[in-house]
């Protein structure tokens, strides 16, 4: 009786008296292929490498600029004495154990007195420089290092946190000899990391959607406004980088690791809340169907902290909205309602608004809308306001985003810096590189 042979010839149940070549190679083959989740992790660690290493040269092409720079004003911002948000925020951060929640309560003028004319002379050459921003006497201080900040007018006008990210410049130079220059240099340092920070989470970003065409032009623009207001001693940039992840997260469908985000964003700057929408949608994402029930202990965690600056956040802005509406009004569109600017601005919004419907980004619109009212309710609007919002440029979208969707928050984005803020968004600041 003849035995079956399969389909190579061999009798199916005989042993085989040699090695198929080809058969191993495949086998193999199989063996050492790498499974999915193996090549998106090495996929992932490659994307995360190579912005890593960006973000790292940026970072130290600037730095090595700017500390060998001639700049002989004690500033040390780009313009030579123009800005002086860098030093105002240390010394906030270093008078707010003396006056606690009274700094964003009273304007400084009240709660220190001014220097005499023989305090003013007896300061260091690098402070006494500074006496345009107003310097103040505050007891028990080191001597030649007084409170000095500009805006003393008012009340601080930021959340806790910018007192954080400074705070280790802040007790170095209330506790060491460094010099207000060498904290100026130092300052304007940390910033520049806080903002590489946030450019590496942009690049990575930029990798993983695989931009190419017109969705480089948003990249152009942010990476210019981040270099330029920071080396001008603005800490703005800091708040992209939680920004960003609250819109990666968004993509992702991570509720509560949005919401997180959105709050450690707020608690850094308030301009983080021209998103309220992304927070509201991480909200809706994080609380459907009951998560809490199976919530980890690190779920429970995130949830508490989020909660707990989302609440410093808004007990802060209580706090100033008082001063916040009292604020002079150099904002184009808060002249009326038959400003040029308002009529303009009206017109671009609703021609974006129809963009964003088209392409089903309904995230987007939200945002615009919200972003639009908020623009309008605005009293002060400077250049620089821009790069806390840069962002909006990104959008909380994912991959699958039609690219009009792209186009359209560029077009809202440049049109209400010109409009509004007076930015061109076209970097002539290079000139002052030389």
């Amino acid at each position: 009786m003849k035995k079956r042979e399969d389909a190579d010839g061999e009798p199916s149940g005989a042993a085989p008296d040699r090695l198929d070549p080809g058969r191993l190679d495949i086998a193999v083959a199989d063996e050492q292929t790498p499974s999915d989740a193996d090549r998106g992790a090495f996929g992932a660690r490659s994307v995360r490498r190579k912005a890593a290493v960006a973000a790292a040269l940026s970072f130290l092409v600037w730095s090595c600029w700017f500390v060998t720079r001639p700049n002989p004003h004690p500033y040390r911002d780009l313009s030579g004495g123009a800005f002086t948000d860098h030093f105002s925020h240390m010394n906030a951060a270093r008078a707010f154990p003396v006056v606690g929640r009274e700094i964003w309560t009273r304007p400084f003028a009240a709660l220190f007195r001014s220097m005499t004319p023989a305090e003013l002379a007896a300061l260091p050459d690098d402070v006494r420089a500074a006496a345009g921003p107003e310097v103040r006497f505050v007891p028990g201080w080191p001597d030649g290092k007084p409170f000095v900040a500009s805006w003393s007018h008012n009340a601080r006008l930021y959340p806790p946190g910018d007192m954080l990210l400074v705070a280790p410049v802040a007790l170095a130079y209330h506790l060491t000899p460094l010099s207000f220059a060498g904290a100026n240099t130092l300052l304007i340092l940390l910033f520049l990391l806080y903002a590489h920070v946030a450019l590496y989470v942009v690049f990575v970003w930029a990798q993983e959607e695989r931009w190419s065409g017109f969705a480089f032009l948003p990249l152009f623009i942010l990476y210019g406004e981040v270099i330029h207001w920071t080396l001008e001693g603005f800490y703005d940039a800091a708040v992209i980088a939680p920004l960003v992840l609250c819109a990666r997260y968004l993509g992702a469908r991570r509720g509560l690791a949005a919401v997180l985000a959105f709050c450690v964003a707020s608690v850094i700057h308030f301009r983080a809340l021209f998103f309220a929408p992304w927070v509201v949608w991480g909200a809706v994402l994080a609380l459907r169907e009951r998560p809490w029930r199976t919530w980890t202990r690190r779920d429970a965690v995130a949830a508490g902290a989020a909660a707990i600056l989302g609440v410093a956040t808004l007990y802060v802005f209580y706090l100033l909205y008082p001063t916040l509406r009292s604020l002079p009004v150099n904002n184009a569109l808060a002249q009326g309602h038959r400003s040029p600017a308002l009529v303009t601005f009206a017109a671009v919004t609703l021609v974006v608004a129809v963009m964003l419907a088209r392409a089903r980004a309904w995230l987007d619109l939200a945002t615009v809308g919200w972003t639009a009212f908020m623009l309008v309710q605005l009293r002060e609007a400077y250049p620089w306001h821009v790069v806390a919002v840069l962002p909006l440029l990104l959008g909380a979208g994912s991959s699958q985003m039609p690219s009009a969707a792209r186009e359209a928050r560029a077009v809202y984005f440049m049109a209400f810096a010109v409009i509004i803020f007076r930015n061109t968004t076209v970097p002539f600041w290079i000139g002052q590189l030389w």
